[in-house]
């Protein structure tokens, strides 16, 4: 009898070892599943994380190269030539370009488009400009400074246009000019007087701008004329002369056709 007890306790020991042993192996199996999930989870959210990476750098690529698109081929077009800065004259990612070179005269045109266009497309052919550059080489130097133009009359009311500059206010043919000088520059600002312009706000406003802001030096002459109405591109010149060379920026705007010109300095 006491034989048959031992081995039902035996028996019985057995079959609770058994039962544990397998209810380990279930929290084993199920703990695994766990890591093996949540390692496919990350595995996966990696994944987003680097196709969302791939399309934003994507589109920003696509961004900067609709953005140079008119500028790279202005550049291969013109590799030894400097040019105004394209930010310079408005937004650059609505200025398209138009460019041609004859007689020795480079001529660059910017056009406000609703998206920048290829250089010299099609649409442009019967589009009015915003801007003009103009780069003419003359046989002699005497040329290109007669091409500049400069001049200068210091006659009339004397106006303080701020930072110890002087400019000097005179009126005819319907227009009041005021006229100053700075370095090698003639600077003229042209107001209609019928309209009742008042020329000396723009002088004040240019001459404050040119404290902080550098032109080009010219060699010899620098003429800038500009106009309070405004107008055409034609209305607001920068030119200055270097050796037998003549430089213009053109802007229906009077302060960026100086802005143009002061992105050209070397």
């Amino acid at each position: 009898m006491k034989k048959y007890l031992v081995l039902a306790s035996a028996l019985l020991f057995l079959a609770a070892c058994g039962g544990n042993t397998a209810s380990d192996d279930s929290s084993s199996s199920q703990e695994s599943s766990n890591i093996v999930s949540s390692s496919t989870s990350k595995v996966k959210e990696s994944s987003k994380q680097s196709e969302s990476t791939k399309q934003s750098t994507s589109s920003s690529t696509t961004t900067n190269s609709q953005e140079a698109t008119g500028d790279n081929e202005l550049q291969q077009a013109y590799p030894n030539e400097q040019t105004p800065a394209v930010s310079s004259v408005g937004n650059a990612q609505a200025i398209s370009i138009a460019a041609r070179e004859v007689n020795n005269t480079l001529t660059i045109s910017y056009y406000n488009t609703e998206s920048k266009l290829p250089l010299n497309d099609p649409q442009l052919e019967n589009q009015t400009p915003v801007a003009q550059f103009q780069r003419i080489t003359y046989d002699s130097p005497e040329e290109a400074r007669d091409a500049v133009a400069p001049s200068f009359d210091g006659g009339g009311q004397a106006i303080d246009l701020g930072y110890n500059i002087t400019g000097y206010q005179q009126s005819g043919a319907g227009s009041s000019y005021l006229s100053w000088q700075e370095g090698n520059w003639n600077l003229t600002v042209q107001a209609i007087n019928i309209n009742g312009e008042d020329p000396v706000p723009l002088a004040q406003e240019i001459v404050e701008y040119l404290e902080t802001a550098f032109l080009p030096i010219p060699k010899d002459a620098g003429q800038i004329s500009l106009s309070v109405t405004g107008g055409g591109f034609e209305s607001n010149v920068v030119a200055w002369q270097v050796n037998n060379t003549a430089y213009k920026t053109m802007h229906t705007d009077a302060l960026s056709s100086l802005q143009m010109a002061v992105s050209m300095k070397k």
